[in-house]
């Protein structure tokens, strides 16, 4: 008797927790294209730090974020963060420095990528993925890096009433010509079903 119990108890414990709110029954990726960006060259070496971009991002935009195939989001992480220099980079259409070298990430001797969002009439940040300067893609002539990320929960981030803002910020040396770089952001988003 005591068996059949525990089997009927099993089935009422997952039901009863399933019609709770915040319980992640299971998780789905989502990837977003980064927009295309210019880091502006300057002809002449020069230090950074500066901001590299100020990037549009909207994990909630994209198609395989589809609000009718789950109920609630219990979380939000960024898994993968890649960028990568385009052939338009090359172009010398498009680029008033040309030098006649394929631009490459050598002038970045580090990266960090944040997520910043105002609440309750107070700024705040953090960092979502990092490439630190002992990072064995720096100075290899890369025209792709992959990030670190830190598997922060940005959820609270991404539903802050006035949205959201995807910084990239990095030192090294301002590039002889102009950079043009597109990437990608995976995201691991927790969701439940009422």
């Amino acid at each position: 008797m005591k068996l059949r119990f525990s089997h009927l108890l099993l089935p009422l414990t997952l039901f009863a927790l399933a019609a709770c709110d915040d319980i992640t029954l299971t998780h789905v990726d989502v990837d977003e294209p980064l927009p295309e960006t210019t880091v502006q060259g300057i002809g002449l070496s020069a230090s950074l730090p500066l901001t590299l971009a100020s990037i549009p991002m909207d994990v909630t935009a994209q198609e395989s974020f589809d609000e009718e195939d789950f109920d609630y989001v219990t979380g939000i992480t960024l898994d993968k963060f890649t960028i990568a220099i385009t052939a338009k980079s090359d172009d010398p259409q498009y680029d008033g420095f040309e030098d006649g070298n394929r631009d490459n990430f050598d002038f970045i001797s580090d990266l960090e990528v944040s997520i910043h969002a105002r609440f309750g009439g107070e700024d705040r940040s953090v960092v979502i993925a990092r490439l630190s300067a002992d990072d064995p893609q720096i100075a290899s002539s890369a025209r792709s890096l992959r990030l670190q990320t830190t598997n922060i929960d940005i959820l609270d981030f991404v539903e802050a009433d006035n949205g959201y803002e995807v910084r990239v910020q990095g030192s090294g040396n301002v590039p002889a010509d102009d950079v043009i770089f597109t990437g990608n952001a995976g995201y691991r988003v927790g969701i439940g079903f009422r």
